[in-house]
């Protein structure tokens, strides 16, 4: 799936890959100071886990939430950016869980059909 958007002025490209089956594979996201190559496949878990081969969500959205905290110690500080980490914070909880409920054998059952969301923009 290939998208392209214009956020907050500045442009940006994404692409999105699966294997055909409904699996994710890789992809990018591209925009100015970011160039991002998502990870090609499941990791695994326990013995069987591999090495990443690109970028997982719950790494950019830390170095999102790094920034932002950054910006509290700043003249940019402000309530909205303590917000936002809050925000940031329980996306990466929800990721947690599902890597956990991956790992205990329920996402299969819980999460066989895609739910399809509306985008936000």
């Amino acid at each position: 799936m290939k998208e392209l958007f214009n956020l907050g002025g500045e442009g940006f490209k994404s692409l999105h890959e699966t294997d055909g089956k409904g699996w994710p594979r890789g992809g990018t996201f591209d925009a100015i100071g970011i160039d991002i190559d998502w990870q090609n496949q499941a990791l695994g878990f326990g013995e069987n886990r591999q090495e990443p081969t690109g970028a997982l969500v719950g790494q950019v959205i830390m170095a999102a939430i790094k920034r932002l905290e950054f910006y509290q110690f700043t003249k940019f500080q402000c309530a909205e950016h303590k917000h936002a980490i809050r925000a940031l914070k329980q996306a990466i909880q929800w990721l947690n869980s599902r890597t956990k409920k991956r790992e205990e054998g329920r996402l299969d059952k819980e999460c066989s059909s895609p739910v399809q969301l509306p985008l936000p923009f």
